[in-house]
């Protein structure tokens, strides 16, 4: 075997293990596992979201209605497809700093 290929291996599986170390301790980091459920105190993990948390828990319809219900589509698979999406733009955006559009 090529010593030149057992270098070139051995720097992909670093890259790969970085990449999935770091991938994993933000995932964890972040809570990610978190987003994956209907708890409304979720939505302020970020803490751009706390004013609308608020206006939430003070409202009528607190105790039979979460964010879920009215910000993401209930079909199956959508419903994931869509928590994903907004997930990625959220953190994207938040870790961009740009964070107006997360306003809307």
């Amino acid at each position: 075997m090529d010593i030149r290929l057992n270098k070139t291996a051995i720097a992909i599986a670093i890259v790969v293990g970085v990449m999935v170390g770091l991938g994993s301790f933000t995932f964890d980091y972040a809570e990610g596992l978190s987003y994956l459920g209907n708890n409304p105190q979720t939505c302020v993990n970020c803490h751009i979201m706390n004013e609308q948390y608020d206006g939430w828990t003070k409202s009528s319809h607190h105790a039979f209605a979460t964010c879920n219900n009215c910000h993401l589509t209930n079909s199956m698979p959508r419903y994931y497809l869509d928590k994903a999406s907004n997930g990625w733009n959220h953190s994207k955006e938040f870790t961009l700093q740009a964070r107006e559009s997360l306003r809307s």
